[in-house]
This record gives structure tokens, sequence and C-alpha cells, in this order.
């Protein structure tokens, strides 16, 4: 896995280095291949490999080592995902050294041994899980997980936060 990881990534940004939409390298996502990374010293140290080839093959970008949770100190970025993240919940945000030591998404942002060191903090992935828009709490709750006030509907409809679902319950 390590050396055709390492060959892949390689590969790509040698593909993708004139790329100006790229900003950020993502060797791994929410522990995706590594889901012991959290308490295993050699996943931790394969994820700081990939951090340390990214960055030695690419030194102009940002490198986040294991986006959302359970990263590791050399990430560029502290990477939060929050699937959960409704209007009415965005008030944990107050307080980023509870997030720093809490459990946004119900994993620790970092991986034992290693802790936050000062990097930007950025929400890379958030908004609602999937909800059933079949009935009409279903569609309560998918027009209100968005916090912009309007979301796309399955039925091809914009719905707004206000008011979103008709009296007949139904979405034409």
């Amino acid at each position: 896995m390590v050396k055709r990881s390492m060959r892949e990534m390689t590969e790509f940004v040698e593909r993708d280095f004139n790329h100006p939409c790229i900003v950020t390298w993502v060797p791994v996502n929410e522990s995706w291949g590594v889901r012991n990374i959290q308490t295993e010293p050699h996943q931790q140290h394969y994820a700081q490999m990939m951090v340390h080839l990214l960055k030695a093959i690419d030194g102009t970008r940002l490198v986040s080592a294991n986006d959302g949770w359970e990263q590791i100190e050399d990430t560029d970025i502290c990477a939060v995902h929050d699937y959960s993240l409704l209007p009415h919940t965005m008030e944990k945000y107050d307080d980023m050294e509870n997030i720093l030591n809490g459990i946004p998404e119900n994993r620790i942002l970092f991986a034992e041994g290693h802790k936050y060191q000062g990097q930007a903090i950025v929400m890379t992935e958030y908004g609602g899980i999937a909800f059933d828009d079949r009935d009409e709490a279903g569609r309560r709750l998918y027009c209100r997980s968005n916090p912009c006030g309007s979301v796309r509907c399955p039925a091809g409809k914009y719905l707004c936060n206000e008011g979103c679902v008709p009296k007949s319950g139904k979405i034409s």
C-alpha cells in the first residue's frame, strides 16, 4: 500500500501541478485506509510520510494529512468535518477551545500523541445528512439543513427555509 500510494500521489502532483483550482493536497480523508490512525503509530507514520512526500514534490501548496478528524501534527490545516451542522447547532463553534478538545463529528480532531499546533482551522466539509424527503417531517429537515436558506430538492424546485413545505405536504 505504501509504495502504491507514493507512486499514485506523485503521479497526481505531476499531472495536476499547474491546475490553479488545486490549493491543498489531501492524501488521506476521514481515516479511509488508515482505520486505526487514532491509536496506531505505524498508520500515523504513513500519514506523516505522505505529507513529507507531497511537500517535497510540491512546496507551493498546503497539505491536509487526514482531513476531518484524527489528524497528525504535521498537517498544514486543522480540518473539521461536521455533518450535523444545522442552524440551531452552530453555537458550539463559539468556543474553539471546546471544539479542539472535543469531538465535532463523534471523532477527535487529532490522533493520540498529536495535538493542535496553531494551524488555521478550516471547516472543509459540513452540512446535513441524508434526510428522507418523502414525508413532511423529512422535507422540513431537508429544508432546514442549509443555513443559507435554500437547498435543491429532489423534485428540481428550490425550497426556502421559511414555509418551504406546502400545506398539502407535496413538493410540486
